[in-house]
Order: C-alpha cells, then sequence, then structure tokens
C-alpha cells in the first residue's frame, strides 16, 4: 500500500486571509493542488501574484427573535457573501494587497438589515505592505491603506465574520515580530457600510488607536497585552 503524502505545513488558508503566503509555490516540485495554477502567478522575476476568492451561502429563521419584539421573516432569509483578492509581490518586501467584497440579503421581512447585511460591491481592503527589517527570526513591517484588524486573541479587535458584512479599517499599521513575541500597533478609522457600489468610506467622527504586545509559544496558551 502506497503512503498517504504528508501535508506541506507552507500551505495554509488563515483568517485572516492577507495572513497567506505562497512564496514557497516558486519551487515547481512543491505544487500539489489544482488551484496552485492561481496561488503562484510569476509576473516577472521577483515578482508574482496570487489571487483567491471566498463565497458564502447561508439561510437563517429565527422565532421569537429579540424576545418576539422584531417583525418576524416567517420563511426565514438568505445571506450570500463573495470575496475575491489578488496578492501581488515585489520583490521581497514589498507587497499589495486587494480583496473586493459583494453581500447580499433576501427574504428578511423589512428588508435587509444596516451595516451588517448588505454592501452590493465595495473595496473591502487595499493596502500596502511594506518590510523595513528582514533578518533572521526578526521582522518589521508597515501597513497602509484599508485593511482588517485582528490582534492577540481576537478579544479586543477581531475580524467581523459573523455578520454578513466584514469589517475593514481606512489607516495605518506595524507588526514586529522576533521569535515567540509580536507587536502591533495601528492608528485607523472603521469604514462605514453602505449598500451601494463603492460608496463606503472613512468613518468622519470615530477613530481607533492602539497597540498589543503578544508572547505565543507557551503550553496550550498565549498572553496578550494592549
Amino acid at each position: 500500500m502506497g503512503q498517504t503524502p504528508t501535508p506541506d505545513p507552507a500551505r495554509r488558508y488563515p483568517l485572516p486571509t492577507y495572513d497567506e503566503n505562497w512564496q514557497f509555490l516558486s519551487d515547481p516540485n512543491r505544487h500539489s493542488d489544482p488551484w496552485d495554477i492561481v496561488k503562484y502567478v510569476q509576473l516577472t522575476r521577483g515578482m508574482f501574484a496570487s489571487f483567491g476568492g471566498e463565497a458564502r451561502e447561508s439561510y437563517e429563521k429565527f422565532s421569537n427573535q429579540d424576545f418576539g419584539l422584531s417583525v418576524p421573516s416567517p420563511n426565514g432569509y438568505f445571506l450570500q457573501r463573495y470575496l475575491l483578492h489578488a496578492d501581488i509581490h515585489v520583490g521581497s518586501r514589498l507587497r499589495l494587497w486587494t480583496e473586493f467584497n459583494s453581500s447580499f440579503e433576501n427574504g428578511r421581512v423589512g428588508g435587509p438589515q444596516p451595516v451588517i447585511d448588505e454592501d452590493k460591491l465595495d473595496l473591502h481592503q487595499g493596502f500596502v505592505e511594506f518590510e523595513i527589517i528582514q533578518r533572521p527570526g526578526v521582522a518589521v513591517r508597515v501597513r497602509g491603506g484599508r485593511q482588517e484588524i485582528e490582534v492577540g486573541s481576537g478579544r479586543m479587535y477581531s475580524l467581523r465574520e459573523g455578520p454578513n458584512v466584514p469589517l475593514s479599517f481606512d489607516g495605518v499599521g506595524a507588526i514586529a515580530q522576533t521569535g515567540e513575541w509580536r507587536l502591533d500597533a495601528w492608528v485607523a478609522r472603521p469604514v462605514t457600510t453602505t449598500p451601494g457600489i463603492f460608496d463606503d468610506s472613512s468613518h468622519r467622527q470615530f477613530s481607533v488607536w492602539g497597540a498589543c504586545v503578544t508572547r505565543t509559544g507557551l503550553e496550550h496558551a498565549s498572553v496578550d497585552a494592549y
């Protein structure tokens, strides 16, 4: 009997999605999946692109929602979310990440809930990232533009995966990693969700800033300090 191939540890589909790294596919011997043809596209020497996406379909139906205070949807309703991204690496330090979102709701009595149910088409993420320090065991990079923010264990800043429309921020962030330590710092404004086409913008009256230090490598645990 033949042996089952050992999974390549570099082949990951993490959240947030921009943590994907398909550089290892520059080695043709590590191609083992039909999708590798779009996960690593050589553009020129030292430059490649990676493409990906998500389609999420969900049906929801509630009884006595909000203890009967909300108007019920007797037949339930259908939620759809589609994400499509492109990740372009220029050399070993510079990357450009772009992701579009299209989210829809069908069948809810009273129409879609504001902010979280529907956004026909918009730029969800679009940022430039540059690695300032690139040494064995030490990496420091800055990221500017529209981006999701998730830090530490996600207790204070996490991805909005539950609702139909995800959340992003317009701002600047810095990430430093060495060994089991990671430092995240950011200054940003949340992006408002407007249900039209390419009409989302930075919140004009609300901004967020902060820093988080995370220690991993502990047995069955990690430690965050904000």
